[in-house]
């Protein structure tokens, strides 16, 4: 049997390489590990929880304290006011082709600078960055609007958007 290729991982994978990135600062977290994670972040930032798995807009169900903005950023990469650019995160993407099956979600063990400049350096996606301890999410969907969920976020993006 053929393994299928998908165009959203591979994109983001050699993206990431196409800027210096190596493993290290950024690679794809495998099927189970990526589900169990998912779970996680479902139950902590949206009010369906784990009911989200098929769900392609998490930001339309997100749990408070949270906030939005429509300020387009010229980067993605002013979000490194979110934390220094080692910071460990977890970066989720829409599966852009819509091919992938359960979650609609690709996730990347990052740093909040391997994540960022990756981003910079691909096609617009939909996208929610996590800190690992689950304390913050930051996401941008694809009509440019931002989103952060949890008191850290929402005071840097709050900084960004004056």
């Amino acid at each position: 049997m053929a393994r299928t290729l998908y165009s959203t991982p591979n994109g983001i994978l050699a993206a990431a390489r196409e800027c210096g990135f190596d493993g290290a600062a950024l690679r794809q977290v495998p099927g189970g590990r990526a589900l169990k994670l998912l779970d996680r972040v479902f139950e902590r930032f949206t009010v369906g929880g784990i009911k989200n798995r098929r769900t392609r807009w998490l930001w339309t169900d997100f749990r408070d304290p949270k906030c939005s903005t429509y300020r387009v950023l010229q980067q993605v990469q002013a979000l490194l006011a979110l934390g220094a650019p080692t910071t460990p995160v977890w970066l989720l993407v829409e599966d852009w082709s819509g091919r992938k099956r359960g979650a609609a979600f690709w996730v990347f063990e990052a740093t909040l600078e391997a994540a960022l400049g990756t981003l910079d350096n691909h096609h617009l996606l939909e996208f929610y960055i996590v800190d690992r301890s689950l304390e913050w999410l930051v996401a941008e969907n694809d009509h440019g609007a931002l989103f952060a969920v949890g008191e850290h976020a929402i005071s840097a993006l709050a900084a960004l958007s004056a």
